[in-house]
């Protein structure tokens, strides 16, 4: 993923998905978790979020994903709730082998 001023660039293509979001924090497991949320993924379906959060010899985080907290213009709570409550994510086109990552909208299609 890259992030760029006011964009952010899709897993798996070259174009940018212009969010109006600047993402930041302390941890890179913890902004990719919300990444994913912005894209539409459900961050537990991509591998390399969801393991950056497990217990090994010399863990990557100090916290678990449920702990990802966020506070902005998207709202301030935990990650999860806060982001899958909230209705931003814009239509897009997934790359063929991230769509089994998309996250079930509330309508039970995922996009």
């Amino acid at each position: 993923d890259v992030i760029r001023p006011m964009r952010i660039i899709s897993i798996g293509t070259d174009s940018p998905l212009p969010l109006g979001l600047l993402l930041a924090g302390g941890n890179a497991a913890a902004v990719d978790w919300v990444g994913s949320h912005l894209l539409g993924y459900d961050p537990l379906r991509l591998p390399i979020s969801r393991e950056a959060f497990g217990r090994f010899r010399w863990p990557i985080t100090g916290f678990s994903a449920a702990d990802v907290e966020i506070l902005g213009d998207l709202g301030a709570g935990c990650a999860d709730q806060v982001l899958t409550a909230a209705a931003f994510v814009r239509p897009m086109h997934y790359p063929l082998g991230w769509r089994d990552a998309v996250r079930e909208l509330p309508d039970g299609a995922a996009k």
